[in-house]
C-alpha cells in the first residue's frame, strides 16, 4: 500500500525526492572536499619544497659560495705549486679550508682578496716556517708535514 501525505503525493515519492536530494547533496560535498583536498595537497607540497630548498641553502658552506678559481693567482707561486689546495683541503678546491686557508680568508679576503704581507709572516701550519719562506721553498704552506729541507725553522 502506497500510503497518501496532505497533497496527495505518495509518502514513498517524498522519500525518493528527499532521498534524491539527499544524494545530490553528498555528491556536491563529496565534490567540494575533494577539491580542497588536492588544494590542500597542492600547498603541503609547495611547503615542502619551500622548506627543502631554503634548508639546503641555508646549511650549504659558504666555502662553496667564496671559492673561486681566479684564487689561485693570488698567492706567491700564483697556484703553481698546489693549485686550489694552497687554501682548501680538497684538491679541487671548495669546501673545508686548510690551516693557509683559513688565515687568508681571515687576512687576505678582508684586506681586499690579496696576499698580504702580514699572511706572509704568519706560520699557518705551524711547522716552524713562514708562509713566505714556504712559497719560496715549494713548500706547503697549509701542511705541517710539507717543510724547506736544510732548515730548522722559526721555533
Amino acid at each position: 500500500m502506497n500510503p497518501k501525505n496532505a497533497h496527495g503525493v505518495s509518502d514513498w515519492t517524498s522519500y525518493e525526492t528527499l532521498f534524491a536530494q539527499l544524494l545530490k547533496a553528498l555528491e556536491a560535498e563529496e565534490k567540494r572536499s575533494r577539491i580542497e583536498m588536492t588544494t590542500c595537497n597542492r600547498r603541503c607540497i609547495v611547503c615542502a619544497v619551500a622548506f627543502l630548498v631554503s634548508t639546503v641553502l641555508t646549511w650549504t658552506p659558504v666555502s662553496h659560495v667564496l671559492a673561486r678559481p681566479f684564487r689561485i693567482a693570488k698567492p706567491p707561486d700564483k697556484g703553481r705549486n698546489f693549485g686550489c689546495a694552497t687554501c682548501h683541503v680538497d684538491p679541487n678546491g671548495g669546501g673545508k679550508r686548510n690551516p693557509f686557508g683559513r688565515d687568508y680568508e681571515k687576512l687576505g679576503l678582508a684586506a681586499g682578496d690579496k696576499y698580504v704581507e702580514s699572511l706572509g709572516k704568519l706560520d699557518s701550519d705551524g711547522d716552524g716556517f713562514t708562509n713566505d719562506e714556504e712559497f719560496t721553498a715549494g713548500t706547503h704552506p697549509g701542511d705541517a708535514e710539507s717543510k724547506p729541507s736544510g732548515h730548522s725553522g722559526n721555533k
